[in-house]
């Protein structure tokens, strides 16, 4: 009878505890963005109309609107490196240069 009522009582108390289940999700704001690293200085990262110069660190980096892009890496005006890249929800792709 014990046993019983112990049951009982711990059925009663996990279920007090347990609260209804909230659920969110949001979308994110935030600019998407492609990047490349350890390109030589000077070479410019193209991707569609956008276009920076790689500095002295190696990087450069562009913010795009969510979708799919062609990006190109251009020394002395000629790709080097091209890439087809997907972002959303504010990720940043990151193309890692390794001279040919």
């Amino acid at each position: 009878m014990i046993k019983k009522l112990n049951f009982a009582a711990l059925g009663l108390l996990v279920g007090a505890c347990a609260g209804p289940i909230d659920s969110q999700s949001s979308r994110v704001d935030t600019i998407s963005s492609i990047a490349v690293q350890n390109a030589p200085e000077g070479a410019i990262l193209a991707v569609g109309s956008f276009r920076t110069r790689v500095d002295a660190e190696g990087i450069a980096s562009v913010n795009v609107p969510d979708g799919w892009h062609d990006a190109e890496v251009l020394m002395n005006g000629r790709p080097v490196i091209t890439r087809r890249v997907f972002v959303q929800d504010g990720s940043a792709k990151i193309i890692e240069f390794n001279a040919p």
